[in-house]
């Protein structure tokens, strides 16, 4: 360039040299960092529960042999996974009253479960539908949040 020509502000900026601009790569890898961040976090979580329904379990049944010992460590593996299955399936509802059912029918299933556990296939009504009233104050409750 001529050093009598005048150069606008405008193509003396277009001119120097553009710095690097984080490419969307980038910025997805944080994205990823921060992601398996929250994925050590859940299975952290998710393996405390399980000790604690574990020894919960331990705690109210005290275990003698090899079965219900097995019995009682797959109780607190599997009401720990069903509680962030339905964690999972809660925050991935597409309409409020998807969420509703997802909310009311699983937490009914971990209902059963845990009764079938700790009381056998003995039925109490009363009990039951107790359980079952406050599952659907806490479904509604949580159909409530925003989609």
């Amino acid at each position: 360039m001529a050093e009598n020509e005048k150069v606008e502000p405008a193509q003396a900026a277009a001119q120097e040299p553009v710095e690097a601009q984080p490419s969307k790569s980038t910025r997805s890898d944080s994205h990823v960092k921060r992601s398996d961040h929250r994925t050590v976090i859940t299975v952290v979580l998710v393996i405390v529960l399980a000790a604690l329904f574990s020894g919960y379990g331990w705690f109210v049944y005290h275990p003698d042999d090899l079965f219900a010992m097995a019995s009682v460590i797959c109780f607190g593996i599997g009401l720990a996974v069903g509680l962030w299955l339905l964690a999972w399936l809660d925050g991935n509802a597409h309409s409020r009253f998807g969420r509703f059912c997802l909310d009311f029918f699983f937490g009914a299933a971990l209902i059963a479960f845990i009764w079938i556990f700790l009381l056998g296939l003995t039925f109490y009504f009363e009990f039951f539908m107790v359980a079952l009233g406050v599952l659907l104050i806490l479904s509604a409750l949580f159909t409530l949040r925003k989609i």
